[in-house]
């Protein structure tokens, strides 16, 4: 059965483990105050993309709110994986402590199946 496409894989979940109200400048386009265990989605994977920026004082002050305990990153995108002789992409995905693949998620004709040969 085909799934429901998502972009919702696409994104990173943060959550301000701050114990108050605080503003964090380097997420989303000017920053963004979140309350107490707020949580929140912005494109894409977070940290590779404030690692590949220029602004290395974003990069900094993430490793800093993480290392503090003030921001929690909840998810962030899975990889996707190209299986040339499947000829298919798949996203890595963790079930029971076991690593596998399923469908991306914003595939019409995929399935939500979770995949992993070498797992019971």
């Amino acid at each position: 059965m085909a799934q429901t496409p998502s972009t919702e894989s696409l994104y990173t979940v943060v959550k301000n483990t701050s114990g108050g109200s605080r503003f964090f400048g380097f997420l989303g386009n000017g920053g963004i105050r979140l309350a107490n265990n707020e949580q929140v989605s912005v494109r894409g994977n977070l940290v590779a993309t404030l690692g590949a920026s220029r602004r290395k004082r974003n990069f900094t002050t993430l490793e800093t709110a993480l290392e503090n305990g003030d921001l929690q990153i909840v998810s962030t995108p899975a990889p996707v994986l190209y299986d040339a002789v499947a000829a298919q992409a798949f996203q890595l995905a963790l079930q029971d402590g076991c690593l596998g693949v399923v469908d991306p998620t914003w595939d019409a004709a995929g399935v939500s199946d979770f995949s992993a040969p070498d797992c019971p």
